[in-house]
């Protein structure tokens, strides 16, 4: 369902239809395509001629333009079409809880900021190497960075593959390859962590030092998070939607811990296993909140009082970040400025580093992730000396 038309299919027939308002009357045109991304392109496009030219009848539909209504055939099909019908089929797998949210909507704000003007006219197949590498360096010279420059690359391959699947080009051209270094964020050492807990405890909680941040005062919350995040392995992505009803507390013979099934996930959406520490943590925040008017199972667990998710987590981040540079720690060694990724960046450091042989894989699940990327950039920070007893450790 869309603002300015339906889509629809019959029983009777193998092809998408549109049904649409035009002077004041329901007006239904075939689209001539089974692919449902690709009608729905169709259809809004079939639309607009008729919102651009009101005077149009309904018989004309279909010589409107090329690409529009019966006209439609795979050599007028452009970039825009394409780019389009994957977004549309991202769509569902959204709609059917399959993929985050948050990513269709940055391949849709990626489409029209990068791509919609340059490449959004140009006939699907006359996509080849030479336009492609023209793109990526015009990107370069307007010194787009190369985390822009590879999400621009991600989004052009994938809609060059949905059009090879649908036929729509005989062959995915080369695309050209763009390497930087792997940027590897910052954590905090133990040493550090313990600082930065400290401070909260005796400087922000007390009000000594307190921190606002556009008129939220920082209380027992923030460090509740911070100590939270280190022992539960999630990110901040997940942390911002993480609701009461997502945890369950699990004892068993030996151990307690939190089992953290969340709604949607960055990578696979797998329930991940707390440390034991983060019980008690958790106990905390039910009555930090309950203290506050909060704590319902399908309430938040960080920040209740805002509806709005990203508006919580930027307090979050601000106050995190807030109490870090009063204490000369925002910035590492490096020069890296930390942010709230770096408390998951604790989490799975302080595995490798306290964990009894640590299974990598193991590791890997649990943090939803591979590990090859725990080696490329979360084990990044781990040298020989920190695990100097297991270096010289003998049978």
């Amino acid at each position: 369902m869309d603002a300015a038309f339906t889509i629809f299919r019959l029983p009777s027939t193998r092809f998408w239809q549109v049904r649409f308002k035009h002077q004041g009357r329901y007006c239904v045109r075939s689209l001539k395509t089974e692919d449902e991304a690709l009608a729905r392109v169709v259809a809004a496009q079939t639309v607009q001629q008729f919102s651009v030219h009101p005077t149009l009848t309904p018989t004309l539909a279909p010589t409107l333009a090329p690409g529009i209504g019966r006209s439609i055939v795979p050599g007028a099909i452009t970039f825009d079409h394409a780019a389009q019908a994957l977004i549309a089929k991202d769509q569902r797998l959204v709609d059917i809880g399959q993929r985050n949210p948050g990513m269709n909507q940055d391949q849709r704000s990626t489409y029209k900021v990068h791509f919609a003007s340059v490449l959004g006219p140009v006939p699907i197949k006359e996509i080849n190497y030479s336009l492609i590498s023209d793109f990526v360096d015009t990107m370069m010279d307007d010194a787009k960075s190369i985390a822009t420059i590879k999400r621009n690359i991600v989004l052009l391959s994938k809609t060059l593959k949905h059009s090879h699947r649908m036929g729509w080009i005989d062959a995915m051209p080369p695309i050209p390859a763009v390497t930087s270094k792997s940027s590897v964020r910052s954590w905090l050492s133990p040493t550090e962590y313990h600082q930065l807990l400290r401070y909260l405890v005796a400087k922000v909680e007390t009000g000594l030092e307190p921190i606002t941040i556009r008129y939220n005062h920082a209380d027992h919350e923030l460090r509740l998070f911070v100590t939270f995040m280190v022992n539960t392995f999630i990110r901040p992505s997940d942390a911002k939607l993480l609701c009461h009803r997502h945890i369950e507390v699990v004892q068993t013979k030996d151990t307690r811990y939190l089992r953290i099934t969340t709604q949607t996930s960055k990578t696979v959406n797998s329930p991940i296993i707390s440390m034991p520490d983060a019980v008690p943590i958790y106990d905390k925040l039910i009555r930090h909140q309950k203290t506050k008017g909060f704590g319902d199972s399908d309430q938040f667990i960080f920040m209740p009082k805002f509806a709005n998710r990203d508006v919580a987590l930027q307090h979050l981040r601000l106050q995190f970040q807030e109490a870090l540079s009063r204490i000369g720690l925002k910035h590492a060694r490096t020069g890296q400025t930390r942010t709230l990724y770096s408390l998951r960046h604790c989490a799975i450091m302080f595995r490798l580093l306290q964990g009894k042989s640590m299974d990598l894989l193991t590791l890997a699940r649990n943090a939803r992730t591979s590990v090859d990327m725990i080696d490329r950039f979360y084990a990044k920070h781990l040298t020989a000396e920190m695990n100097v007893d297991i270096l010289h450790s003998k049978r």
